[in-house]
């Protein structure tokens, strides 16, 4: 047995039992140059199951804007101030958000932790309410870092003007598709079988995720193809990207 496939096992292995819901399943991928191994546990879980990936999100959205720049729809060092209408904020760059150095905030200053539903809390938060917020927002000027959900929010929808698509059409036709990644997606695009979450004991409902933050789903071997792409980058515009 190759490496990789051992210890695509032996990972899958050491989380059993470890959880006390039911219904709960557990992935890995394990990449080399030569392949991905891929587990699984439960045995008869879903071979298309489909994770929500979260943050993991963000790189693909990272991905895409440096494949428009190479289009040259946009260029990284763009102002927002050209794609959204930013208000005081105008002057931070395409790369700033990228690199979470623009100084935005973790969450948008209209997003009201307070009345949101927990187990669903971006519901109804959409492009346009981020854009509301970038007009509000005090970027902070003494932390040129801060990692910044909202930040790669409002980056889907620069995204989404520069190319002429939604979020949902660009990830699939410009890295889902040629990574062969099949059965991920957003939201209701693409195949495979969505898993649901779990947290506390018990089944939790899937959440609106903030485009371009987060919200694709996919496949553990689907994540494994990403890595190898990420790793080994193929010969193609994407891969240069």
């Amino acid at each position: 047995m190759a490496w990789r496939e051992d210890a695509a096992r032996s990972l899958t292995e050491t989380f059993d039992g470890a959880f006390d819901s039911p219904g709960v399943v557990v992935g890995a991928a394990c990449v080399d140059e030569a392949g991905t191994g891929i587990g699984v546990s439960p045995g008869d879980a879903p071979a298309d199951g489909r994770f929500e990936i979260g943050s993991v999100t963000k790189t693909m959205t990272a991905a895409l804007l440096a494949l428009l720049a190479d289009d040259g729809a946009l260029s990284l060092d763009d102002e927002v101030g050209r794609w959204l209408s930013a208000g005081p904020n105008s002057g931070i760059t395409l790369r700033q958000l990228a690199t979470h150095t623009s100084g935005l905030p973790r969450l948008a200053p209209n997003m009201d932790l307070s009345t949101v539903d927990p187990a669903n809390p971006y519901a109804g938060f959409g492009f346009g309410r981020a854009e509301e917020g970038l007009r509000q927002a005090t970027a902070a000027a003494e932390r040129p870092w801060l990692y910044s959900n909202f930040g790669y929010h409002l980056l889907g929808l620069v995204l989404e003007r520069a190319s002429g698509q939604s979020y949902q059409a660009l990830v699939t036709r410009r890295l889902l598709e040629p990574l062969a990644m099949t059965c991920s997606g957003v939201e209701d695009a693409g195949a495979g079988t969505r898993l649901p979450g779990h947290a506390g004991g018990g089944e939790v409902p899937h959440w609106d995720h903030p485009l371009g933050a987060g919200g694709v789903e996919a496949t553990v071997a689907d994540l494994g193809r990403y890595a190898q792409a990420c790793l080994h980058p193929p010969g193609t515009p994407l891969g240069a990207a």
